[in-house]
Order: structure tokens, then C-alpha cells, then sequence
């Protein structure tokens, strides 16, 4: 049996580097049945180029809402049972979708989740995203049972771009949380992945580029210390333990609060910076219902002059 693919790729201003993208999905081996393109507002000939590109390209125009809500509309937009994630900037290896439908083909049938090895290129040389995050599935690919314990990982070996997810999976999860605009591929890999059954492969699916800043890829890398990225940070574990904290073992629930409250404690450390006080009281309420050994772990570090 034939399985059917849908490529989505969001866009934002990504004149320069869109026909790349689609080119490595045409040069696919295995070819997939649907591309959709979502350009999110865009100000410059994104859309113009994909469609330029091939005759293939089914392009989604929306206002601006960031990568999560325009993957959903690329998903919507989309028909098949498949969904194979690409960002714009990057592009993928010609076996990519190849590797993955071997494996679909004869891997347990409830699997929902398959991902790749992403090589991500620098200005010192390419390195291996699974060698970053200590990850090494078996060849040809690893059937994992459970994947709490791989998208708990202090690194997720997980990257969208690297990923196809059934349009089943992915509706049951709830899509994309479009009110996260960064981390919100964090977010859906801890709810794809705590008590479902996922498969990696150890091939390469896709080549992350250095192209585009890191702050305005899609997959995006903002500071750690800045404020977005905490309040995301914060959001998405509140979310996560909420929704599964039941399921989990008390140490895998007890790490996803010490996480939360590390981003509410770097949250009210820069509130009180910035004479928000009643944040700042609230956000370091939240730390002490959490993980009142964490405060009592900054307070010691504060003694010793270290930063907390």
C-alpha cells in the first residue's frame, strides 16, 4: 500500500530561500502526494517564488501568526493521512521520506510519530542533532513503546522538520499551541510523545542551515534569558503536567515542575529588574508551590556569589 504524504512548509519571508526548500521535496525518492506552502504574511515574493517553483505547490496565504498556527492551516489545507514537516530555510536529504515509509512499512501499526537525524550546519562544520542531544536509535530504526523518556530528555532528539506524524496523532494532541509563537515544537513532542509508542530513524532526514539568523528562523533559537522564551517555557510545562501529570512517575512529574519553576524563578528575577513587583511576587508564588527546594537552592547560591 501507498502511503500518502503531505508536505507542509511555513514561510515567512523566505524569498531567498523557499525554491530550495520545495526542490528538495521534489527531489524526493520517494515522492509524497501533496506540498502545501503557508505563507504567514508575508512581505516579500515568498509566495510568488513557491509557486514560481513548481506546479505542485499548493500555496496558503494567512496574516501573521507565527510558525505553530501556520503549520495548523498547512495541516488543514492538507488531505493526506501523513504529515511530513519542512521550514522554510532548511532543506531535506533526497531518502528522507523514503527511509521513513520502510519503516512505516513494517513497524507496528499504532505508531504515530516517526523522526529523523537533522544535521545542523555551522560556521565551525555540520554536526549531528542526535550526537547534541546523547541520542542513538538502532539501524534501520528503533520501534520505542514509550517515548516519555526520549521527549523528556534535557535535549529533545526532535526536530519538526525531521518528523512525520499522522494527521490522527496530530489532531489528538491538539495541533500546534498557536499562542506559542517559540517552543512550541517542545510543546507538541511532549504530548506526541508521553505514553505513545514513536520511531527514529538514525539516517539523516534534513539539514538545518545557518542561512537565516537564529532569531528569525522558523525553528527558532531565541535566548534562553529573554523574556518569550521563559513565559513560553513556563506555559508549555504548566500545560504538560496538567494534562499528563497523573500518568507520569513522581520523578518525571517532579522534573517537568522543577522546569516550570526555573522558568518562573528567571521570570521573576527579571520582573523585580524591572520594578514589575507584582509580577515578580506572583511569578516566585508559583516557584514555592512547585519546587520550594529550588528557592532554598538559589538562596545558597546567592550566599556563595553565584547567579541564580
Amino acid at each position: 500500500m501507498r502511503e500518502r504524504i503531505a508536505v507542509v512548509i511555513p514561510a515567512y519571508n523566505r524569498q531567498a530561500t523557499i525554491e530550495r526548500a520545495i526542490r528538495s521535496v521534489l527531489a524526493q525518492t520517494y515522492p509524497p502526494s501533496e506540498i502545501v506552502v503557508v505563507d504567514d504574511g508575508s512581505t516579500d515574493a515568498t509566495a510568488e517564488r513557491a509557486r514560481q517553483t513548481s506546479s505542485r505547490v499548493h500555496v496558503v496565504t494567512t496574516r501573521n501568526q507565527g510558525p505553530a498556527g501556520a503549520r495548523n492551516v498547512g495541516v488543514e489545507a492538507s488531505n493526506a493521512e501523513w504529515i511530513a514537516f519542512l521550514d522554510s530555510d532548511d532543506y531535506w536529504s533526497d531518502d528522507h521520506l523514503r527511509a521513513v515509509v520502510r519503516a512505516m512499512q513494517s513497524s507496528p501499526s499504532d505508531i504515530g510519530l516517526y523522526f529523523s537525524d537533522t544535521v545542523v550546519a555551522g560556521p565551525d562544520g555540520d554536526s549531528s542533532y542526535f550526537a547534541e542531544a546523547g541520542f542513538a536509535p538502532r539501524s534501520p530504526y528503533e520501534v520505542i513503546p514509550d517515548a516519555t523518556e526520549v521527549v523528556l530528555s534535557a535535549k529533545q532528539p526532535t526536530l519538526l522538520q525531521s518528523s512525520v506524524v499522522s494527521r490522527g496523532r496530530f489532531e489528538e494532541v491538539g495541533g500546534l499551541r498557536p499562542d506559542l509563537r517559540i517552543r512550541e515544537d517542545t510543546h507538541f513532542f511532549l504530548c506526541a510523545g508521553i505514553g505513545a509508542p514513536v520511531v527514529a530513524l538514525p539516517s539523516t532526514g534534513c539539514v538545518m542551515t545557518s542561512d537565516v539568523p537564529a532569531a528569525q528562523r522558523v525553528t527558532g533559537a531565541l535566548a534562553p534569558a529573554g523574556l518569550s522564551y521563559l513565559a513560553a517555557t513556563a506555559s508549555l510545562y504548566s500545560d504538560v503536567l496538567a494534562r499528563f501529570g497523573p500518568d507520569l512517575s513522581p520523578v518525571q512529574r517532579d522534573e517537568l515542575q522543577r522546569r516550570e519553576a526555573h522558568a518562573h524563578l528567571r521570570l521573576a528575577r527579571i520582573y523585580a529588574k524591572d520594578r514589575a513587583i507584582g509580577r515578580a511576587v506572583s511569578a516566585f508564588r508559583r516557584v514555592l508551590s512547585l519546587d520550594r527546594s529550588l528557592v532554598m537552592e538559589t538562596i545558597r547560591r546567592r550566599r556563595e556569589g553565584r547567579r541564580w
